[in-house]
């Protein structure tokens, strides 16, 4: 179907005066996008790890491709592709108990370095602590 060039113009003014908003981006991440609004993008959601020992708990789904979690990304408790992945705020335990797990994959940034044992799941989760 073909638009005459006069209806055209004539919305062209109110489509430039109302340019697509963008969501506000949240201190953990970017901001949420509903689910088949943008390229099939997933929403955010809760998320409950069950028979994962240490690793159970509740989380929110992230997408692992944008580094969106920065703690433990447990694959399996999300909805959609594999990459969106339920992550979990975990703290480190005995005298590392201030810290957080992270996945090694991830790295641990800066001035940091990674620890063993103070941290549930296996040896691709570790505790991220000053170095």
């Amino acid at each position: 179907m073909k638009f005459p060039s006069s209806i055209i113009l004539a919305l062209l003014p109110l489509v430039l005066a109302n340019p697509i908003a963008e969501a506000p981006a949240s201190a953990d991440g970017p901001a949420a996008i509903p689910f088949g609004q943008v390229d099939g993008l997933m929403r955010r959601e809760s998320c409950s790890v069950t028979g994962k020992g240490g690793l159970n708990g509740s989380g929110t789904c992230k997408n692992t491709n944008y580094w969106d979690c920065n703690y433990v990304s447990v694959p399996g408790f999300c909805p959609g592709p594999s990459d969106y992945q339920c992550c979990r705020n975990i703290a480190c335990s005995g005298k590392y108990s201030g810290w957080t797990c992270r996945n090694t994959y991830k790295g641990c940034g800066s001035g940091s370095k990674f620890v063993t044992g103070y941290c549930p799941g296996d040896e691709t989760i570790k505790c991220c602590v000053p170095s």
